[in-house]
């Protein structure tokens, strides 16, 4: 879903805001967020959000946009779940 979400984010700065340039920026902002996350996931905070905090949902901020990942029991991986706009109200979609 996360690929998705990234893939439609890119896409909508790409071809509706006519800036090809900040689209690639955020997908090179987004990768260098990925390594930050593999080599350590818990630098980012628990999500506001009780209920998501609760269930171990992080978030990483990438420009205007919230990433939204969990760690996995072993604290071997990361499992990012979705990409958010940072205004969108990402609390009920998860």
């Amino acid at each position: 879903m996360a690929h998705d979400d990234l893939r439609g984010i890119v896409k909508y700065i790409k071809d509706n805001l006519f800036a090809p340039g900040a689209a690639a920026d955020i997908a090179d902002e987004v990768q260098r967020c990925y390594a930050r996350l593999k080599d350590n996931p818990r630098i980012y905070a628990l999500c506001n959000d009780e209920r998501l905090a609760d269930m171990g949902y992080r978030k990483a901020l990438v420009k205007n946009y919230i990433l939204v990942f969990t760690i996995d029991g072993t604290e071997r991986a990361v499992n990012v779940n979705r990409f958010f706009y940072g205004a969108e109200d990402y609390y009920s979609k998860i």
